[in-house]
């Protein structure tokens, strides 16, 4: 927002570019480290799964 607020609106894009693909990145790495240790490990699949139940269990009117 700085980058843009001060008038370098093409410098702003690549601000945003930036960002974007660094998280996209770190969003695709996460991913794969996460399955890979959910397909290694069943005990680590189960408490997800069971995790996931207990949390969608305690929502408000759900």
């Amino acid at each position: 927002m700085r980058t843009a607020a001060l008038g370098h609106k093409s410098c702003a894009w690549g601000v945003v570019l930036g960002i974007q693909t660094g998280t996209l990145v770190w969003g695709v790495l996460s991913s794969l480290g996460i399955t890979a240790v959910l397909t290694a490990s069943h005990l680590a699949y189960a408490m997800l799964r069971w995790a996931g139940a207990v949390y969608l269990d305690r929502l408000p009117g759900v």
